[in-house]
């Protein structure tokens, strides 16, 4: 790989076929998210005395002892605008005339978003 000057549009023919690749793009983001979204939590029940409960967390803590919430407790909150790594992606195709690469698997990020394929560092052996 040629080195390339920062905020240039490289050519694909940088990019030679090897047996991987790695493609790196930032994430759509999804805005605030509750935990269901968010974590995967399930909801409460609908009945038995429940009137606005179903998708609230449910109890984030202990009680007296420690009197806070602890670290790392898994919240609502922003989701997503993230930076996504795929490894071992196979590059099927180079077209140098068009400035075309394809790439087989599953590529990061948004619909004419910005992706960053370079060549796998940990290329799985067949």
């Amino acid at each position: 790989m040629r080195t390339l000057r920062k905020g240039k549009r490289s050519p694909s023919r940088c990019l030679r076929r090897a047996n991987g690749s790695t493609s790196s793009a930032r994430q759509r983001g999804r805005g605030f998210a509750g935990t269901i979204k968010r974590h995967g939590f399930n909801r409460q029940p609908k009945t038995h005395g429940q009137s606005d409960r179903e998708r609230a967390p449910g109890s984030v803590g202990q009680r007296s002892f420690p009197g806070r919430t602890l670290p790392g407790q898994r919240m609502a909150g922003r989701m997503g605008n993230e930076r996504v790594t795929i490894q071992n992606l196979e590059v099927v195709l180079i077209d140098a005339d068009k400035n075309l690469i394809a790439v087989r698997g599953s590529v990061p990020g948004a619909k004419n978003g910005i992706v960053m394929i370079k060549p796998s560092v940990k290329a799985r052996t067949k």
